[in-house]
């Protein structure tokens, strides 16, 4: 089972990850980021905190995905991570199906994957 890392620094996101949507959950600004190569997807904080000297963003869920065809626009997902009883953020309280609703849209929409179940 995949495990949710606690955040991102954010010279991994700059660096692994392209950020393909903004988006407000309940008050809280967050990003959602793609990784094409890991074919994983990720909603953060929008505002890092410094963590060990570090510039770090929150990671509030990920989706782990897997290609299933020769077509690269079709994924298969394998996991979401997120806490099951959802995250109280300064701006707000955020429930994962407002999560995983906003991947599902961003990859549908923004980046024109289609998403199968097992």
């Amino acid at each position: 089972m995949f495990v949710v890392p606690e955040s991102y620094s954010t010279e991994s996101i700059n660096e692994y990850y392209e950020v393909i949507d903004a988006v407000t959950l309940n008050g809280a600004r967050c990003m959602i980021l793609w990784d094409g190569k890991a074919s994983r997807a990720a909603v953060v904080q929008e505002e890092a905190s410094e963590e060990d000297g570090e510039m770090r963003q929150n990671v509030l869920a990920v989706l782990e995905l897997e290609r299933v065809t020769r077509i690269n626009t079709v994924l298969r997902v394998l996991s979401f991570g997120a806490d099951p009883d959802g995250l109280q953020l300064n701006d707000g309280f955020v429930e994962p199906v407002c999560l995983a609703k906003a991947l599902y849209e961003a990859l549908t929409i923004k980046k024109r994957l289609t998403l199968v179940g097992s």
